[in-house]
């Protein structure tokens, strides 16, 4: 949960009405498979609604108030985010089109704006 947090990923949904949770369970391994990650950095992310519909939804709050889990989270957020210019600088070239001369909706400066998030204290709180 923390993860589509980050990356302002929506679309992971479950209720007693149904959803969508893109997630398969990987037999051989005994663990959840994460699908599909095509609704990233959403420009339309609502935070409350995501903390209300995420399939895991009580997981946030559970790392989110916990400071020891936050700042275990927070350092491997940072580990992470030091590979994302290389990330981006290595996409495959047909990986920036959506179809035939139709280029990806993907803006890399709002992408990392909104993975450096996790700095700043508002990113730690449901708001």
């Amino acid at each position: 949960m923390l993860f589509d947090w980050w990356v302002h990923n929506a679309d992971r949904t479950l209720s007693e009405k149904g959803g969508n949770p893109n997630l398969l369970w990987d037999q051989k391994n005994s663990r959840l498979a994460v699908i599909d990650h095509n609704q990233a950095f959403d420009p339309d992310f609502d935070s409350l609604q995501f903390a209300q519909t995420h399939v895991f939804n009580g997981s946030l709050l559970n790392i989110i108030d916990d400071l020891v889990e936050r700042d275990v989270y927070r350092n491997r957020l940072a580990d992470a985010i030091v590979e994302f210019n290389s990330a981006c600088d290595n996409v495959p070239p047909e990986w920036w089109w959506e179809d035939d001369g139709v280029p990806a909706n993907f803006n890399r400066d709002a992408a990392s704006e909104t993975l450096n998030r996790f700095t700043d204290d508002i990113f730690w709180r449901i708001a």
